[in-house]
């Protein structure tokens, strides 16, 4: 799955995540992948760096990723 398969679902999902039970699993497996990739990267970057880049390259708001992370 490449980066414009993830940021097609999380687009699709992620305002159906409240009413949608599917929707918000795709969410939570998401920031599950999103985790794995930051958890990865080797670079000397600090972890809110690493994670920054990912979510910029997947075109995914940090605050929307916030949320889905913290449950909402």
């Amino acid at each position: 799955m490449d980066d414009a398969q993830i940021r097609e679902l999380w687009e699709k999902n992620y305002p159906n995540r409240f009413s949608d039970p599917m929707a918000r699993q795709v969410c939570r497996l998401i920031c599950h992948l999103i985790h794995t990739i930051v958890q990865n990267d080797d670079s000397s970057a600090t972890a809110l760096q690493k994670l920054r880049k990912v979510l910029a390259a997947l075109n995914i708001p940090e605050s929307q990723y916030d949320e889905v992370i913290l449950g909402n």
